[in-house]
C-alpha cells in the first residue's frame, strides 16, 4: 500500500512538473518578438537626424521601401534610404545626403548598422560617399555593399558620424545627350556628356547618379565608372555610371539626377598628342565591342596618356562612354602606340544599343596625363608562332634584354596592322613581371580577341616591348 501510494505521489508530481513547464512554455511564445520570416524592410522613420532608422517587413526582392522625412533646416542630414539584393546576391544600402546648411562640408562619413528584430547588431561599416564635398543645397548619393547572408536583417540605421567645412570654388558644368540604359545582365547605366560652358577652366572631382521611382525613392545609385576630371573653356566629355540593379524592381525607375563635384581650375598643361581617326571598330566572338587606334606623342616630354570614348546615336545622345590608361605608361616623344578600348558598358552588356550607334568620339584627359620620369628601355621581340582560331589570334615569342642592365615590368605589345589601309585593327598586350637580366630572355603569350570577319591575310603584325629598369 505505501509503495502505491509512493507511485501515484511520483506520478502527480511529474504532471505538475510537464504542466508547469507548459504554462512557461505558453508565456514565453507569447512574450517573445516574432522573428521576419524574409529579409527586412523600412516602413518607421526616426524623427532625430541627421540619422534615419527604419524597421518593418521587406518584400522578399525589393529590399526596402523607406518613407521620406521631412528634411530638416540648417541640417546635413540623410533624406532618403533603400535596400535591395542584386542579381549576385549581394546586399546594397543605399540613400542621399542633402547639405542644408550655409556652409559647405567635405569629409562626409555615414555609418549603416544593420539589426534583427531583437536589437542585436549585424553588420556595421562606412559607406561609400559618391561626391568629396557638397556646397549649400546640394546632395550626393551612398553606398554599402555587404555579400554577407543576411537572413534576420530587420532594422536599418544610416547615421552622420563626421563632416568638415570647407570653402568650395564651385563652377558648374552642362549636361547634354544623358539617357538610362538598362542591359539584360543587371546593369543601369546613366550615360551623357558635361560640357564647360562657364568660360573657365574646371576640375570635376566626381561625378555619380541616382535612379527614383515615381514615388521619388531612390532605386539605384553610384558613381561614374568613367569620366574626365578636367575641362577647357569650350570643351565637352562623355561619363558613364554603372550600378548594379536590384534582382526586381527596374521597372519602376522612371528618373534619374546626376550628381558633380566641379570647381574652377587652373589652365592644365597642354600636350601635343595625336589621336589618329578615325578609330577602328568590331565586335569580337565574346560580343565585346572594340574601338582602335594610334596614339602618338608630338611633343617633347614621355608621357602617361589616358584615353575617353564615347559611342553616340544619330540624335547626338551617348549610348555608352569607356576609357583606357595606355598599356605602356611612358610614350616617349615622337613615339606611337596602338590602342584598344574595350571596356565598355551597355554596349558590352546586351543592351541591344549597339545597332544604334553612329559615330564615336575619342579624346584624352588632361588631369590623368602627365610627365612620367621613369625611363623604359626598348628591348628586342621576336614572334616564333602564331595562329588564329574562332576567338583570338594568339602570338608566342621572346623578348631579349640586349641592354646594358637588368630589367622588369617588361611590356609586351602585339598590334595588327592593315595591309592596305595602314589602320590599327588589332592589339593587345602582357606584361612580364620578373626580372629580365643583361643579356637574357623571357617568353611571352600575347591574345587578341578578333571577330568573326577578320582576314589574317590582310593584316601585318608588329611587337614593341620595353621595360624599366628596377
Amino acid at each position: 500500500m505505501a509503495v502505491k501510494n509512493c507511485v501515484n505521489f511520483i506520478i502527480l508530481c511529474l504532471f505538475l512538473v510537464v504542466l508547469l513547464s507548459a504554462c512557461g512554455l505558453i508565456r514565453s511564445e507569447l512574450g517573445q518578438t516574432p522573428q521576419p520570416s524574409s529579409p527586412a524592410a523600412v516602413t518607421e522613420v526616426a524623427t532625430t537626424l541627421p540619422f534615419l532608422i527604419s524597421t518593418g517587413t521587406l518584400p522578399p526582392k525589393l529590399a526596402v521601401e523607406s518613407t521620406q522625412q521631412p528634411t530638416p533646416e540648417n541640417e546635413v542630414a540623410i533624406t532618403k534610404v533603400n535596400s535591395y539584393l542584386d542579381v549576385v546576391g549581394v546586399w546594397t544600402f543605399l540613400g542621399l545626403i542633402t547639405n542644408n546648411s550655409a556652409s559647405a562640408v567635405t569629409d562626409i562619413q555615414v555609418e549603416v548598422e544593420l539589426f534583427d528584430a531583437s536589437g542585436i547588431s549585424l553588420y556595421k561599416s562606412n559607406a561609400s560617399i559618391a561626391l568629396y564635398s557638397l556646397a549649400p543645397g546640394e546632395s550626393t548619393p551612398f553606398t554599402l555593399t555587404v555579400s554577407d547572408n543576411l537572413p534576420k536583417l530587420y532594422k536599418i540605421k544610416a547615421a552622420i558620424v563626421n563632416k568638415k567645412p570647407v570653402e568650395l570654388k564651385r563652377l558648374a558644368v552642362d549636361l547634354s545627350g544623358a539617357m538610362t540604359t538598362i542591359d539584360d545582365h543587371g546593369g543601369v547605366h546613366i550615360t551623357g556628356k558635361i560640357i564647360n560652358n562657364s568660360g573657365q577652366s574646371v576640375v570635376i572631382n566626381r561625378l555619380a547618379a541616382a535612379t527614383f521611382d515615381k514615388e521619388g525613392q531612390i532605386i539605384t545609385a553610384g558613381a561614374a565608372t568613367v569620366f574626365i576630371s578636367y575641362l577647357a573653356p569650350g570643351e565637352s566629355a562623355p561619363f558613364r555610371v554603372t550600378m548594379n540593379a536590384p534582382t526586381s524592381g527596374t521597372e519602376k525607375i522612371i528618373d534619374y539626377k546626376v550628381y558633380i563635384d566641379s570647381e574652377s581650375a587652373s589652365p592644365a598643361n597642354i600636350f601635343t598628342i595625336n589621336i589618329f581617326q578615325p578609330p577602328y571598330t568590331y565586335v569580337d566572338t565574346f560580343g565585346w565591342l572594340h574601338v582602335l587606334g594610334e596614339v602618338q606623342n608630338k611633343g617633347v616630354e614621355t608621357l602617361n596618356i589616358r584615353l575617353l570614348a564615347a559611342a553616340f546615336d544619330g540624335s547626338g545622345n551617348v549610348l555608352d562612354a569607356a576609357s583606357l590608361d595606355l598599356p605602356l605608361p611612358a610614350l616617349a616623344p615622337g613615339e606611337s602606340m596602338p590602342y584598344d578600348i574595350e571596356g565598355w558598358g551597355p554596349l558590352n552588356a546586351g543592351s541591344k544599343t549597339l545597332p544604334q550607334v553612329t559615330s564615336f568620339s575619342l579624346q584624352w584627359d588632361p588631369y590623368w596625363t602627365w610627365v612620367i620620369d621613369k625611363k623604359y628601355v626598348p628591348l628586342v621581340a621576336v614572334v616564333n608562332n602564331y595562329s588564329y582560331d574562332a576567338s583570338y589570334g594568339k602570338f608566342t615569342g621572346q623578348v631579349f634584354n640586349n641592354s646594358t642592365g637588368p630589367v622588369e615590368n617588361t611590356v609586351v605589345i602585339v598590334g595588327l596592322r592593315n595591309k592596305t589601309t595602314g589602320q590599327i585593327v588589332g592589339a593587345d598586350y602582357t606584361t612580364i613581371l620578373e626580372q629580365i637580366p643583361e643579356g637574357g630572355s623571357a617568353e611571352y603569350l600575347v591574345d587578341i580577341a578578333i571577330g568573326s570577319n577578320i582576314d589574317p591575310d590582310s593584316a601585318d603584325y608588329f611587337v614593341i616591348a620595353k621595360g624599366v629598369r628596377p
